[in-house]
């Protein structure tokens, strides 16, 4: 996401895009990701 979105706003569009496609979805900024899990969860994303 964009520099200055807000919480809030992630939390909006993961119910959203979970609406839209049906299934659980999960929104994290880059630097949610741990640095353990990191390559292994770039190689399961799906660009939308």
């Amino acid at each position: 996401m964009e520099k200055g979105r807000s919480l809030l706003d992630m939390a909006g569009l993961q119910q959203d895009l979970s609406e839209i496609l049906s299934r659980k979805v999960d929104v994290i900024s880059d630097n949610g990701l741990n640095k353990y899990l990191r390559d292994r969860i770039l190689d399961e994303a799906r660009p939308l």
